[in-house]
């Protein structure tokens, strides 16, 4: 939602960006896509889950999707903003570092062009990871970030495990147990968890479980048999082919 000129949207997979405007100032947005505010502009996020993002330009940022493992949104340059965070937000902030809270408000402001100083006036205490270290931020505390041109990786949560399944791997954080499944993996839950893996994020109940399987798996369950071409066979003698027309043109193509 627009509060003040001038600010742009460019949605993803698009090319360009549009600008909102005074009669329409307000538009749904899906992961991947990109806000812009110039100096002047006020643009509000909102999320489903009650997270919140107000942008005060010049600033750029993207909207980041959770299922497939990205923060909840990543500023790509900021001047000011101020945060409303749920559990399970993370906000990836200009030179990399990651900021998990959930409450809010938290203030963004860069006080130099290579620092990043955050405000933690919320009830509750946030935490940054920067590089190689994770800072716990309490309320009332202030802490400045180096940008860095390099940027920072990101910091995975050491309770994260890694299990290696039939061709793949899986991300396990919480209290899970490992069943014995025979073309692939199979987990129950015994308390909160999460598990990341093919591409899903899934969390279960205490006593539910899942199964994941590879795309090889999948296919022999299916019963799909590929047999393999003898290397002494000609394949455009294995059926009828098709002819054209007198003139060399054939129906259909390659």
């Amino acid at each position: 939602m627009r509060h003040a000129d001038p600010v742009q949207v460019r949605l993803a997979g698009q090319r360009s960006s549009f600008p909102l405007r005074f009669f329409s100032k307000d538009v749904r947005v899906p992961a991947g896509s990109r806000v812009l505010a110039a100096p002047g502009g006020i643009v509000e996020l909102f999320w489903p889950s009650g997270s919140t993002v107000v942008m005060y330009g010049p600033c750029v940022g993207v909207i980041g999707s959770v299922s497939r493992g990205e923060p909840t949104f990543v500023f790509a340059t900021l001047e000011n903003a101020r945060l409303e965070l749920r559990q399970g937000d993370q906000i990836q902030l200009p030179g990399g570092a990651i900021l998990t809270g959930d409450s809010g408000p938290f203030v963004l402001e860069r006080v130099f062009p290579d620092i990043l100083r955050v405000h933690n006036q919320a009830a509750s205490s946030a935490r940054i990871a920067f590089r190689d270290a994770v800072f716990d931020l309490d309320p009332s505390q202030v802490i400045d970030l180096p940008i860095l041109s390099q940027g920072t990786p990101f910091i995975k949560d050491p309770n994260l495990r890694t299990l290696d399944a039939a061709g793949f791997q899986l991300e396990v954080l919480g209290d899970v147990e490992r069943l014995v499944f025979e073309n692939g993996v199979r987990m129950r839950a015994r308390g909160e968890n999460q598990i990341v893996g093919l591409g899903v994020e899934v969390s279960l109940t205490e006593g539910e479980e899942v199964g994941f399987l590879g795309l090889e798996r999948l296919s022999e369950r299916a019963g799909v048999e590929l047999e393999p071409l003898d290397s002494g066979q000609n394949p455009v003698e294995q059926g009828p082919v098709e002819q054209g027309s007198s003139d060399g043109d054939q129906d259909g193509g390659f």
